[in-house]
């Protein structure tokens, strides 16, 4: 296209130039021929330097360009480029609305897996959650029932010895037998209301548990948005940002021929800036599935970085062919 352009603004002035002699013939025979001629000739210098200037300077942005590409590639080679990255990084948030009553955590903080970040205001869940325990942990129902079972139990065996001595009616029997399965049917209510109830306490507990954050890997702390005593909705974004940097992560898109000599878990050089020595790097995965569209390969490589010695942004070079 740039090159169609500087044919057209080189073809295109002799035509230009035809076109004004030729008609200024006929302007010169209203206004005379020496104010033509001047105002000709400095049209023509004036439209003259502009196009060579226009020349010039698409010739410089396009010999920049060319060197700009060149120096890339010989700087490159056939290196592949990227950057460092955490291993993980996830965002947190509450999976419930509330206020947040507990803050633990601020930016750049060093956390473990399993730690606890932040929790909301529970005062009113605490105290459901007594009273849910108080009433778990209860048997009077159970031990209420059993004793009425018991003494019923006991009037049904006196009246069948009474009814074969001759000294009890059969509709008496028949009405105590029937209180003895009332009394084991409310015994079995007593011991279901228990365990709903035991339930219900398990509920409260595990709802309590969902008002809080809890960090699911060992990292540090790089975003908290919110503080205690703010609102927080669930339809909020994640306040609480944490990232894994124990482990780094380089993602590179590498031609397709320069992953045929690695595998999963092969150990590569990596070039990282600001490194002098070569940092050993593993393989953790190539995509199965090549990018069409740049005849590419996805490929994950992990560093060691336990020791902190290297920055998760910084830029690495590797080369696998």
């Amino acid at each position: 296209m740039t090159c169609r352009f500087i044919a057209w603004c080189v073809i295109q002035q002799p035509i230009r130039n035809y076109w004004i002699s030729s008609h200024c013939r006929l302007v010169e025979r209203y206004i005379g021929r020496s104010y033509v001629t001047h105002a000709v000739h400095f049209n023509v210098i004036v439209m003259n330097n502009v196009r060579v200037m226009i020349v010039l300077l698409l010739c410089l942005v396009i010999f920049g360009l060319f060197n700009d590409v060149q120096a890339q590639s010989i700087d490159n080679g056939s290196k592949d480029v990227g950057f460092l990255e955490p291993y993980r990084r996830v965002q947190l948030g509450f999976p419930e609305s509330g206020v947040i009553g507990i803050m633990k955590v601020r930016e750049g903080q060093q956390i473990n897996e399993g730690e606890e970040l932040a929790s909301l205001d529970n005062r009113v869940l605490n105290a459901a959650i007594a009273i849910a325990k108080a009433q778990s942990d209860s048997t009077v129902d159970i031990r209420l029932a059993e004793i009425t079972l018991a003494d019923r139990r006991d009037r049904l065996s006196q009246l069948e010895k009474l009814h074969r001595n001759g000294n009890a009616r059969m509709d008496e029997v028949t009405k105590a037998a029937l209180d003895v399965s009332v009394a084991e049917a409310e015994l079995d209510a007593a011991r279901h209301r228990h365990s709903i109830s035991q339930l219900e306490y398990r509920h409260i507990l595990a709802k309590r548990g969902q008002r809080r954050i809890v960090s699911p890997l060992k990292g540090v702390v790089i975003r908290v948005d919110k503080h205690v005593g703010e609102t927080v909705d669930i339809t909020d974004d994640p306040i609480i940002e944490v990232v894994q940097l124990d482990i780094l992560k380089l993602r590179l898109q590498v031609a397709q021929a320069h992953t045929h000599g690695i595998k999963r878990t092969s150990k590569v050089a990596l070039t990282i800036a600001g490194v002098n020595s070569p940092v050993t790097a593993v393989v953790e995965y190539i995509s199965p599935v090549m990018d069409p569209r740049s005849a590419t390969v996805e490929v994950h490589m992990v560093i060691d970085n336990r020791q902190g010695q290297y920055r998760s942004g910084q830029r690495a070079m590797v080369q696998l062919n």
